[in-house]
């Protein structure tokens, strides 16, 4: 399948996602259309046409798909009934389309897609009720997770349990009943993870495996390629997940490494911080397949590394930013640095993985980050 130059794509919110998305669209020939509250936000800032609303704005949002031909998330949050009805009075498609995500944004429902699909991850239990939360807390040991089923990430709604009194303030403060689920605590060595991606026309892809390590539960940085044991059984099972509940763009899987043996944390349904290094290597960016993903084109094999690369994110410190020109360097275009906010992104080469990390944790240094 071929597409005509300047045909028109767009995105579902305006963070740094949809940013380079977009930019990554415009490489590729298209006209990206973004989909957002403010026209200060990252992604609003990088194209032509921004059209203002709220997801929530029904009307709105069939206006903003009357003008394209294809629309994608940047994040999973989003009300799929009120999208449902929005898609039905347009001629719009929308990738990862609408029943797969609802099933991937409920942290209960794509824990079930693991079982259902064979996918190690860590034992879970659905919680109705609080009575259900006090008995699996008596038959099972501490430290166990909870997790909220809805709008996660980066370390919010999940709780790390580690006694009665941890218990009892949890439920004081935030439970709410149908709302969580709770997961055995995994005593991983490391964590990992590896964008894959499928398009229209059935062909699939991948990035290599990376390491990925996480402060106050944001992800600092990425570094790879990262050998992993079973890596070839391991990409066959997640192609055929993609292909049986019929994926459609890129998705990130996380992983916890515990004695040799990858377990399942999360799947976000769309490009994520841990492929944001792509950018940078030989090939094409998972933003690149991700468009590619929504258009049906071809695509490519994953590329060969040489080498090793490394990714750091640039956090909000709640002080001045020092502007630096340096290679492999992408700002977001946040007006605010505020103390944890993800200002931009790093990427260095080296000869190794740990060389390039090491470069680039010196970089972010001297960009006072």
């Amino acid at each position: 399948m071929t597409y005509k130059p300047g045909q028109k794509i767009g995105y579902l919110g305006g963070g740094q996602l949809a940013r380079l998305l977009s930019q990554s669209a415009q490489s590729l020939g298209l006209e990206a259309l973004v989909f957002s509250v403010h026209n200060s936000d990252p992604a609003a800032q990088v194209v032509r046409h921004w059209h203002q609303g709220e997801i929530s704005d029904s009307a709105k949002v069939v206006e903003f798909l009357n003008q394209i031909s294809v629309a994608t998330f940047e994040s999973e949050f989003v009300d799929i009934p009120l999208l449902k009805i929005a898609l039905a009075q347009t001629q719009c498609d929308i990738y990862p389309a609408p029943d797969v995500m609802a099933q991937i944004q409920d942290r209960k429902l794509q824990k079930k897609l693991f079982d259902d699909y064979r996918l190690p991850t860590s034992p879970w239990q659905d919680l109705p009720d609080q009575r259900s939360l006090e008995n699996y807390a008596q038959e099972n040991t501490f430290p166990f997770v909870l997790k909220k089923r809805f709008m996660g990430y980066d370390g919010y709604g999940t709780f790390m349990i580690h006694n009665p009194t941890e218990l009892k303030n949890f439920i004081k403060n935030h439970w709410q009943e149908n709302l969580y689920i709770a997961e055995s605590f995994i005593p991983f060595k490391k964590e990992c993870a590896i964008i894959l991606a499928r398009s229209l026309d059935g062909s699939l892809t991948h990035l290599p495996f990376v390491e990925s390590h996480q402060k106050e539960a944001r992800c600092d940085w990425v570094r790879g390629p990262l050998a992993v044991k079973k890596e070839k059984k391991w990409i066959k099972k997640l192609f055929h997940f993609l292909e049986q509940i019929n994926y459609i763009g890129v998705m990130g899987v996380e992983f916890f490494l515990n004695k040799g043996e990858l377990i399942i944390n999360e799947i976000a349904p769309r490009v994520h911080n841990t492929g944001h290094y792509s950018i940078e290597l030989e090939g094409f960016s998972q933003f690149d397949l991700h468009n590619m993903a929504l258009l049906g084109q071809a695509l490519p094999p994953p590329t060969k590394i040489r080498g090793g690369f490394a990714m750091v994110n640039l956090i909000g410190n709640g002080q001045a930013l020092q502007i630096k020109a340096c290679s492999g360097l992408h700002w977001y275009g946040k007006q605010e640095n505020k103390i944890g906010r993800k200002m931009g992104h790093l990427t260095v080469t080296a000869a190794t993985p740990q060389a390039a990390l090491k470069k680039a944790l010196k970089q972010r240094g001297e960009l006072g980050l």
